[in-house]
């Protein structure tokens, strides 16, 4: 459609992120390493500037938002450790709301099949069909023995169209032929979910969805979980910088979100690559935009004559 020798085939991109959340995931079946993007040899070069957004947009609440900010740099003030202190009692969930706790391991995962034994209703057993060899299937999102109940909240694994994507959390509303019928109100559809194939090195055919009582905070990243979901972070053997952050900004005020288990050693740095990074200049100081108005020459292997310049906003992920 453009020019395919040139980076993003010469279009002019706004590259937005959040460098204080959690870290890329290596996979080394891919040889990737889980570097950082900014840690490319040419990433300066195709984004000569950033402007750092500042103003929150999920939170109103000043003592969250203060605490939110100082624990994403891996520190904080006694105030926001006693605001964190406060937040540990138990939560009142309103008729008709639902509660979600967010765990730090998947190992943590295990204590939601009781919650689903003492759900009401009848328990539907789906077991997945899989090929290859165990340790890839233990992989992949999807799982082997997925069990549900009517009406129990559920969490989509797969994108399956623009409306339908990885995270959309719903909740069972029929087992018709044996699929599953899911509710998903926030996009205000309800449809039929068919088995997916999980397919990479190892294959598995299964309905995309896990329950939606818990999650781990990496797969909450990027969620907005409303007034109407009572948010729980179980802070137990939280050991990656930002995971804390993500967990508690994933709600949208204190007054739905319980934080259990929390010491200060939670609270971790981000590494010293992200910190000089993230304290460089923002445009805002450097307001010089005639790199953004002039063609610019490109990485070797990917010049272009005719080329836009291409620019970074860097977002954090609360202004979002």
């Amino acid at each position: 459609m453009k020019d395919q020798s040139a980076v993003f085939g010469g279009v002019q991109i706004i590259f937005c992120g959040d460098f204080f959340q959690l870290p890329p995931v290596a996979n080394t079946s891919y040889g990737d390493t889980g570097k950082k993007c900014f840690q490319s040899k040419d990433f300066k070069s195709v984004f000569p500037h950033r402007v750092i957004l500042k103003e929150t947009i999920r939170q109103n609440e000043e003592s969250f938002i203060k605490a939110i900010n100082e624990i994403s740099h891996g520190r904080s003030s006694h105030e926001s450790k006693q605001f964190i202190l406060k937040l540990s009692r138990p939560l009142t969930v309103q008729e008709g709301s639902r509660s979600i706790k967010l765990f730090s391991r998947n190992d943590y995962m295990i204590t939601i099949g009781n919650v689903l034994s003492n759900f009401p209703g009848t328990i539907f057993e789906f077991q997945s069909t899989d090929t290859g060899r165990a340790k890839d299937l233990a992989k992949l999102t999807a799982p082997w023995l997925l069990w549900i109940k009517k009406s129990c909240p559920v969490i989509l694994l797969r994108n399956l169209s623009k409306t339908l994507v990885n995270g959309l959390s719903g909740y069972v509303c029929e087992v018709d032929d044996s699929e599953p019928v899911i509710n998903f109100p926030s996009v205000n559809l309800v449809t039929r979910i068919s088995k997916e194939l999980n397919k990479d090195i190892a294959v598995r055919e299964q309905y995309p969805l896990k329950l939606g009582f818990g999650i781990t905070i990496r797969k909450a990243q990027g969620m907005t979980l409303n007034k109407d979901i009572a948010v729980e972070v179980d802070c137990r053997d939280l050991f990656n910088a930002g995971q804390l952050a993500v967990a508690m900004s994933r709600a949208t005020a204190s007054s739905g979100l319980r934080v259990m288990n929390f010491q200060p050693r939670y609270i971790i740095p981000p590494p010293q690559s992200v910190m000089e990074f993230m304290n460089e200049p923002s445009l805002a100081t450097t307001p010089d935009i005639s790199c953004c108005r002039a063609v610019k020459s490109l990485p070797p292997g990917c010049q272009s004559e005719d080329t836009a310049p291409l620019s970074v906003v860097q977002v954090d992920d609360s202004s979002a």
